[in-house]
């Protein structure tokens, strides 16, 4: 039987390997990106519930266009990450009323799917994505104009609340990332992240 002292090489260098996967570990989730487990039905029909998501840090200012989904802190709960989809940037003026994004010239085109009744895609210029209406309490009445750091998300099932609002607007220190690619392990696919 081998004593402590002939195990001392073996374990410190088993420890040190340990640590140093932890330190790389640790290095790649604060600066680079991390895998999420989607735990709700909030953005149906895009994403699905057990969904894994890489969510990129590693992201600045022009990574940030309407229709890009984000993880961010909510002001509900500023300890739990929630997913949405960017619907304003800085300078626009939009409010929400039972569950359709509005503008300064009115509602945002919305064009229903004749399969599923109050679920359609929703156009923001050139981009569309699927959404799903509900009967929620207007949001937000008034008009509201992002300021310089702040952008209004929005979910995609609107009928569905996590800890969340389905709509909300929140400052740039607030969104934790960029979700850049998704896997939907039911099906061994890819998910399209972007709208078409």
């Amino acid at each position: 039987m081998r004593s402590l002292r002939q195990l001392r090489p073996t374990l410190f260098k088993y420890a040190t390997i340990f640590a140093a996967a932890w330190a790389l570990s640790a290095a790649l989730r604060t600066f680079v990106g991390e895998w999420f487990v989607v735990p709700t039905s909030v953005m149906l029909p895009t994403i699905w519930p057990g969904d894994w998501l890489w969510v990129s840090k590693n992201f600045s200012e022009q990574d940030i266009h309407k229709g890009e989904l984000v993880a961010h802190r909510t002001k509900m709960q500023p300890d739990r990450i929630a997913l949405r989809r960017i619907v304003g940037l800085p300078g626009d003026s939009l409010k929400m009323i039972s569950g359709r994004l509005w503008n300064m010239q009115g509602p945002l085109p919305f064009e229903e799917d004749p399969k599923q009744e109050g679920c359609g895609n929703e156009f923001l210029g050139e981009l569309h994505y699927p959404i799903c209406l509900g009967s929620l309490p207007a949001d937000s009445p008034a008009l509201i104009t992002l300021q310089g750091d702040e952008f209004a998300v929005a979910a995609d099932h609107r009928t569905s609340v996590d800890f969340s609002p389905v709509f909300e607007i929140i400052q740039r220190k607030d969104l934790y990332g960029v979700v850049t690619w998704g896997f939907r392990p039911k099906l061994r696919e890819s998910i399209r992240i972007h709208g078409k």
